[in-house]
């Protein structure tokens, strides 16, 4: 709901990877604040409207982004730049089992909730994105997919839960 961020546009892929991130350093992970910066500067090169034109989703670049400077990947090493891309991927794949337009905000919680579920699996420091989320652009999003988000339903979850 930030100001600085539009209901749609390549700011969220400069969001995703900033907010893992800084995650990681504020739980523990030890990186500087240079690391936070690095990758906000890569995601804010992913232009806006890849996910139709690339056939990439821009917050599933962003998790890429992060795990790279989480890992520390360059073109030259093999298994950080393995765990990058394949970090990619899975997000890429969650989010594209969704059939429907752009929603900035969906695709961002997604790769956010996803790339938690990743660093489990290979990162020092467990990331979390296990915040309770109230859309409140149903509204302003004139393409928004309604009860058929994979977050309206999460976010019900969340609410009933004791």
């Amino acid at each position: 709901r930030h100001p600085a961020f539009p209901l749609h546009g390549p700011e969220h892929h400069a969001l995703v990877p900033g907010i893992m991130v800084a995650t990681y350093r504020n739980l523990g992970g030890n990186l500087g604040r240079e690391a936070i910066l690095t990758a906000i500067e890569r995601g804010s090169k992913v232009p806006g409207g890849v996910c139709g034109f690339w056939g990439t989703c821009g917050a599933a670049a962003g998790v890429g982004i992060g795990m790279s400077v989480l890992c520390n990947a360059t073109p030259l090493t093999p298994k950080a730049r393995q765990l990058a891309q394949q970090a990619t991927a899975r997000v890429l794949g969650r989010i594209a089992a969704t059939e429907g337009a752009r929603c900035c905000q969906r695709e961002s919680v997604i790769a956010l909730r996803e790339a938690a579920a990743l660093s489990r699996e290979f990162l020092p420091v467990a990331l979390k994105a296990d915040f309770p989320l109230r859309c409140r652009q149903q509204g302003k999003n004139k393409e928004c997919l309604q009860r058929l988000c994979p977050l309206m339903g999460a976010a019900r979850q969340h609410r009933s839960q004791p």
